[in-house]
């Protein structure tokens, strides 16, 4: 997805319109040479940029090729020749006037039927900021701690919320949640294996046994004090966890359609589970 620049084609339409509505009956010489070389930067930054634009490209490389030979017969021509006012018999400035029209006329049309949408706000969040940097949803501390691939996930959570696709930006919130929840398990239970469990039921079995709210308190591999005393920290990342798996597991079935309220709703909630897990992360955390 790219996004338009849409003042870059009203510019570009305003210097290519004085050399198409040239009369090569009537204009001077030093006309169709300024309004030709106005149009050539931002010619040819289309032509560099707009791969999709592919219907008037060829018309495109023809004007840009009449303006270069322009810019050569204005090399070859004397002062005095420039300002002349009369019938163009030079072939290069006859070019130039009729290829900025056909030009403009394909460029016109092809604009005319380009998939281009117009996205609606969503709630408070800005639109651009959705499409182009979602995961700035967190600060830029939390950020530091959250794997890339968390942050990458809630990028593409974004942009699916912008695009009006709540469903998929749910399932891409789940992943990048599942993501962090797993560096916080490694963090927080120190286990042997780094291997990713089978489940979230597995995760939060491990983790209320560090916490102290295990059936098996006294067994646990909490640090000293936690089992008996607990631990407030991950009990909050426990009751956010609870709050979001039934969510989770819903969401992998085809059937469970989400809403944009839905989706938003998940959205903050496991932003908050993020933050609060981010507590016990070390910076600069990998998946």
């Amino acid at each position: 997805m790219e996004r338009i620049n849409l003042p870059f084609f009203y510019q570009l339409g305003a210097e290519l319109s004085p050399l198409a509505r040239l009369d090569p009956n009537g204009a001077r010489r030093l006309d169709v040479f300024i309004a030709a070389i106005g149009v050539r930067g931002d010619l040819q930054t289309l032509l560099d940029t707009y791969s999709t634009l592919n219907v008037c490209r060829a018309a495109g490389c023809e004007l840009l090729d009449a303006i270069d030979a322009v810019q050569q017969w204005f090399r070859d021509t004397t002062p005095d020749q420039l300002r002349e006012t009369v019938v163009l018999t030079d072939s290069a400035l006859r070019q130039a006037i009729s290829k900025a029209k056909k030009f403009e006329t394909v460029l016109s049309a092809e604009l005319g039927v380009l998939a281009a949408y117009h996205v609606t706000s969503k709630g408070a969040y800005s639109t651009a900021d959705l499409i182009e940097k979602a995961e700035n949803v967190l600060s830029e501390s939390v950020r530091a701690k959250v794997p890339q691939e968390a942050l990458e996930e809630i990028k593409q959570a974004g942009r699916c919320l912008a695009l009006d696709s709540p469903t998929a930006s749910g399932f891409h919130m789940m992943r990048a949640l599942e993501t962090v929840l797993h560096q916080y398990y490694l963090s927080v239970c120190k286990p042997k294996s780094d291997k990713k469990l089978d489940s979230w039921a597995a995760y939060l079995a491990e983790l209320k046994k560090v916490a102290g709210e295990g059936e098996d308190d006294e067994k646990s591999d909490a640090p000293e004090g936690d089992a008996k005393k607990g631990d407030p920290q991950m009990r909050r990342v426990i009751t956010f966890l609870y709050q979001v798996k039934d969510t989770r597991n819903d969401i992998m079935h085809p059937e469970l359609v989400l809403s944009a309220d839905q989706a938003f709703g998940l959205l903050d909630l496991a932003k908050a589970a993020v933050v609060v897990m981010a507590e016990r992360l070390p910076t600069n955390a990998k998946a």
